[in-house]
């Protein structure tokens, strides 16, 4: 959240009900509930959380400036992705095996192997994305920082250099003195 929106808020609802579903699960799994049924809550959970976090990098794409942002819209996308695919692989669970389904026998199936596919795809993907989008903003304000005035937020001598430099030809400069 902090590299999608810059800052970690996050929506309380949202954790209540992902705690509330992951607590569910534990209990379940410690009353010796069928696997394939005391795991479903927790994919809801997971698949919960990245549906909050593609629609808050989906809706902060289109509050910034830069609406158009392709990396924001491929985060968006692969958390999107991740968030159907934990919530479909809860589902299947519950489709494709019966109740004495032990957690061995799931790691086994090749439905377990699709979907650890399916979610290593969009998850590396948002990996890779993330830490572009970590570095992109470093150096963004390190590029800001070198070219402004800590004190007034001006531009600095080179900078201003560099703007006067590339100005067009017919252009012009008015300097000001402020304080005489």
């Amino acid at each position: 959240f902090i590299v999608l929106t810059g800052s970690a808020h996050r929506r309380p609802w949202s954790l209540a009900i992902a705690a509330t579903l992951t607590g569910a699960t534990c209990i379940a799994i410690g009353t010796g509930y069928a696997y394939i049924h005391a795991v479903f809550p927790f994919h809801i959970a997971i698949g919960l959380l990245m549906g909050e976090a593609g629609l808050r990098s989906f809706f902060h794409g289109r509050e910034t400036a830069n609406g158009s942002d392709h990396i924001n819209k491929a985060i968006t996308v692969c958390l999107a992705a991740m968030a159907a695919v934990f919530t479909l692989r809860g589902i299947g669970f519950l489709a494709f095996f019966d109740s004495a389904a032990r957690f061995s026998d799931i790691k086994q199936s090749g439905y377990e192997l699709a979907t650890m596919m399916a979610m290593a795809v969009p998850g590396m993907t948002l990996t890779l994305l993330l830490i572009f989008r970590t570095l992109d903003q470093a150096a963004s304000q390190y590029r800001t920082a070198s070219q402004t005035d800590a004190l007034t937020g001006l531009m600095n001598r080179g900078a201003f250099s560099s703007a006067t430099a590339s100005a067009a030809d017919g252009s012009w400069l008015i300097l000001c003195d402020i304080d005489h």
